[in-house]
């Protein structure tokens, strides 16, 4: 049964896979698509020129499958939803090794340093390729983030603790400067004397709590 081929124009193709129309043109020049193109001959300035059409249905089997992946949804793995594809091998693809990628939960400091210089993506690389290399780059940014805002953020439960001790600390200490001072200060000579003395404990308690001392 032969199949039913649909003539579209390269703008029109683009359009269906959201893509730019040069890259679709980049795709023909690179010989990505071959069978999924046809030529017919228009007038242009007074000159005969080869305007390309694209056979739809061919050429998304021979290259416009990469940009119909389904769309991701949140918890998927793109890579595994490529690999349910039907993927035939492109032309002039250069073939990639990802034997050096960490594999899903194989992540170590070394590689989260170093991986996001050292991974990079080619226009010859397979989409699938691109995609594990891009999941790759986008779990070891998220560990490198989580990371950051580990050094940085503090259980609530923690802090509270924290708090509590400190208050309970600023409490001691405020009661006892009755004790410690109650006898210079009934000496004094005169109220304002009296009011010093006591100004300087509590200042010696602030600053006693605020230097860590404590």
């Amino acid at each position: 049964m032969t199949m039913e081929v649909t003539k579209i124009s390269v703008r029109a193709y683009a359009e269906s896979l959201r893509i730019s129309d040069k890259t679709v043109r980049n795709a023909i020049a690179d010989g990505k698509i071959k069978k999924g193109v046809s030529y017919k001959i228009q007038m242009r300035n007074g000159q005969e020129v080869d305007v390309p059409e694209i056979l739809k249905e061919i050429a998304d089997k021979e290259w416009g499958f990469i940009y119909q992946t389904d769309k991701v949804k949140p918890g998927q793995n793109s890579v595994k939803i490529i690999e349910k594809q039907a993927v035939s091998k492109q032309p002039n693809e250069t073939k990639v090794q990802s034997d050096d990628l960490p594999v899903d939960g194989d992540f170590n400091d070394e590689i989260d340093s170093e991986l996001i210089s050292t991974l990079s993506i080619t226009k010859n690389m397979s989409f699938r390729e691109a995609t594990r290399r891009r999941e790759v780059i986008a779990a070891a940014l998220d560990k490198l983030k989580l990371q950051e805002l580990e050094s940085t953020l503090v259980k609530k439960s923690e802090v509270e603790k924290t708090l509590f001790a400190f208050g309970d600390e600023m409490k001691k200490e405020l009661l006892n400067i009755p004790a410690r001072c109650i006898d210079d200060i009934m000496a004094a000579k005169n109220k304002v004397e009296g009011i010093n003395m006591l100004t300087v404990e509590i200042e010696n308690v602030l600053n006693k709590l605020t230097s860590g001392v404590i």
